[in-house]
């Protein structure tokens, strides 16, 4: 059987972010090993994807992937509202028409873009082409404005489960949270966890020494960082050795107001600010973190803290978090003196500690799975 898969995103490399992130290694992974193979599974593999600094829609090839960038109104990095809905529903047909498009697979329930794609590509191919729908699910808006849009758009995103032939999911407690808002889609469900680079196995952890906690990522409110200024001034107060510093590495809406924090707290000479690093750097700083730490309560999955433990560096979580990794929960907590034990659960965080007998999903173990789902519908 050939394939031709056309996948959805609100915004693709360069673009930054988890979802990007996720959509550019699947797709980097699928044209590795199976574009034109032997087997010949794919043959085209296009996406299209929302482009928020142009207004006028382009084409790009990279080595057999097909990108079509369209332009979207953002605010703040959220929403992705395509301009001229309308056209982009007719530009979907010629698209999907030209390349004999069969699968479709959705990335993102929490932006306009890819969900009102889905739709049109269901409404005007119905069964001929079938859907996979990976939602990264929070379940909320995390600001009031974005709580009451996601109540209008709730009832699209559930037309649009109802649809799609699978439900992608990256872990358990994601798939809890979409049972538990749309129980209809149940049946539907497969859970893949998200992958790591096999490169990040050549680095080690090497921070047990070191003087600086890490977190990565997009730099939103609902990531509850403040969280973590409070486990910072904990530390340098009971640590055995003064001066721990906290590194956030990332971007986003909530940066400046994080800033202003640390000069509230006091803490502006302990927290190093850095924009998002190239990989083999970041992995070099994640390496020598003393440890990382995300205190999140909404994630669908952390590369962060999965990153981390491929490379063996210790990461404090949120509970929720602590459920997707349940096997590296540690409650002996050796690196860190009783009294910060205690404190992580006043705090309600978990320490994870890598273990040499578990191993993580490398982005070729995901692509295998995902092959395997598509080649099934």
């Amino acid at each position: 059987m050939t394939l031709n898969i056309l996948i959805f995103t609100h915004q693709y490399y360069p673009g930054i972010g988890g979802v990007e992130d996720v959509v550019k290694s699947i797709a980097k992974t699928l044209l590795k090993r199976y574009y034109n193979d032997g087997a010949g599974y794919i043959n085209k593999l296009v996406i299209i994807t929302g482009d928020k600094n142009r207004f006028n829609v382009r084409k790009e090839e990279r080595g057999g992937l097909i990108i079509f960038r369209w332009p979207v109104f953002s605010c703040n990095n959220a929403y992705f509202i395509p301009y001229k809905p309308l056209n982009l529903r007719n530009f979907i047909k010629k698209i999907v028409i030209q390349n004999n498009i069969n699968i479709a697979h959705i990335h993102c329930s929490h932006a306009v873009f890819p969900v009102l794609s889905g739709l049109f590509v269901k409404s005007a191919f119905g069964e001929n082409i079938k859907l996979v729908f990976s939602m990264h699910y929070h379940g909320h808006g995390h600001t009031l404005f974005r709580e009451f849009m996601w109540k209008l758009w709730y009832f699209y995103v559930k037309k649009l489960i109802s649809l799609s032939d699978v439900i992608h999911c990256v872990s358990n407690i994601e798939s809890q949270r979409i049972i538990r808002d749309f129980p209809f889609s149940s049946h539907k469900i497969i859970i893949i966890p998200n992958g790591v680079n096999k490169e990040i196995y050549n680095y080690k952890w090497k921070g047990n020494e070191s003087d600086y906690m890490l977190y990565a990522g997009r730099v939103e409110k609902y990531k509850n960082i403040e969280k973590s200024f409070l486990l910072l001034k904990i530390m340098n107060r009971y640590y055995n050795r003064k001066g721990i510093k906290l590194r956030i590495v990332g971007e986003g809406p909530y940066l400046n107001k994080l800033k202003k924090t640390t000069q509230k707290m006091r803490l502006y000479k302990d927290i190093i600010f850095d924009k998002f690093l190239p990989k083999y750097e970041y992995y070099k700083v994640l390496s020598n973190a003393l440890l990382t730490i995300n205190p999140s309560e909404y994630e669908a999955f952390s590369t962060l803290v999965a990153e981390s433990l491929a490379i063996g560096t210790p990461s404090i979580v949120s509970i929720p978090i602590s459920k997707i990794y349940p096997s590296f929960i540690n409650n002996d907590i050796s690196i860190l003196p009783f009294d910060i034990h205690k404190i992580l659960n006043i705090l309600e965080l978990k320490l994870l500690m890598p273990k040499k007998k578990i191993s993580l999903l490398s982005w070729e173990d995901v692509v295998d799975r995902l092959m395997n789902i598509y080649l099934s519908l």
